[in-house]
């Protein structure tokens, strides 16, 4: 490529993203090199960001994002040089007992782009060819970079057995609530959504909710309940909506121990179960299909754009913003 450097966003402490010149990655035998167009931020890069969540540092952010192959690596096989790909970031074995059972986010070596190693908050970035996925060139930049965390959002909602005619509740108008209720909605699920910021619950309205509210609804009718913030409170108050034999998934979750209410949970035989990311391939490949298909626009939530050179601004601004934050690298054209 003639260069040998590129400006990245590094993690150099809590609170201290640098943007600064790093050395480009050396794609290996099993990888491709990308120049990345475009990445989103998630609340688990406001919690790297923030300290929260510790790592060895230095790294380089981002784990949502899309770009171009520029270098493919000797046993990479069905990669093109020049294509448009978006980044699934969870990189699993693939062999561990819990990956053969088809339980791939729990794999028991999986590492995460962005998540205490190098990610795509970068002008290139190396990844696994294995989990670079295909976008045709018509692909709007938005949806493209919504793609990772709208399978995240899908794989809940397949966990979750919602159909419908089901009365669901989302806990938590941030990207992934907002995300869940547009994959709700596609499937014709008018869900109530709950947060305490008026101007997400608008955005959630738009993107199908049938009633949006600071307060969680009365009553005890929802059959699924998708809480995604990670509030104490938030938690107690899913619990308390459920009707019998409802399911709760938990998406968000606490640094802080959570009172709950076993005696609801007993008595209402609830169901109470985690969800974190998606199976590989199969939600990742459903989720690209949905999008390129058009089938699903996820870039609807993407309300901003910052440039590479702004990210540590962007990490900071977009916790208390409503809709999810883009950082334009090389997308289309426009340079950050």
């Amino acid at each position: 490529m003639g260069v040998s450097q590129m400006q990245a966003a590094v993690l150099n402490g809590p609170g201290q993203v640098d943007v600064q010149a790093v050395p480009i990655p050396e794609c290996g035998p099993d990888d491709v090199l990308l120049r990345i167009e475009a990445v989103g931020l998630c609340g688990s890069d406001f919690a790297i960001h923030a300290g929260h969540w510790r790592f060895p540092r230095p790294f380089v952010i981002g784990h949502e994002g899309y770009g171009r192959i520029v270098a493919i690596g000797s046993a990479v096989r069905d990669r093109t040089i020049g294509s448009l790909v978006v980044v699934e970031p969870n990189i699993v074995c693939g062999t561990c007992p819990v990956c053969r059972k088809g339980a791939s986010s729990l794999c028991q070596h999986k590492h995460s782009l962005g998540v205490g190693t190098d990610g795509l908050c970068a002008q290139f970035a190396r990844v696994p060819g294995a989990f670079v996925w295909p976008l045709p060139e018509t692909i709007q930049l938005e949806d493209a970079v919504c793609i990772e965390p709208l399978a995240v959002a899908l794989a809940a909602i397949r966990e979750s057995g919602a159909r419908s005619g089901d009365e669901v509740t989302v806990f938590g108008a941030g990207s992934q609530g907002l995300l869940l209720t547009l994959g709700l909605a596609a499937l014709g699920i008018a869900p109530h959504v709950v947060d305490p910021q008026p101007q997400r619950l608008q955005l959630a309205r738009d993107l199908g909710a049938r009633a949006a509210s600071v307060e969680a609804p009365e009553g005890s009718s929802s059959d699924v309940v998708f809480e995604t913030s990670g509030a104490p409170d938030a938690l107690m108050a899913a619990i308390a909506t459920t009707a019998p034999g409802a399911t709760v998934m938990l998406i968000g979750f606490s640094h802080q121990p959570v009172l709950v209410d076993t005696v609801r949970i007993v008595r209402q035989r609830l169901r109470v179960q985690g969800s974190i990311i998606y199976q590989h391939p199969v939600d990742f490949a459903s989720t690209v299909g949905l999008v390129t298909d058009g089938s699903l626009h996820p870039g609807r939530v993407i309300k901003r754009t910052f440039a590479l050179t702004d990210a540590d601004q962007a990490l900071r601004a977009a916790p208390t913003l409503p809709g999810k934050t883009l950082i334009a690298v090389t997308a289309h054209g426009r340079t950050g």
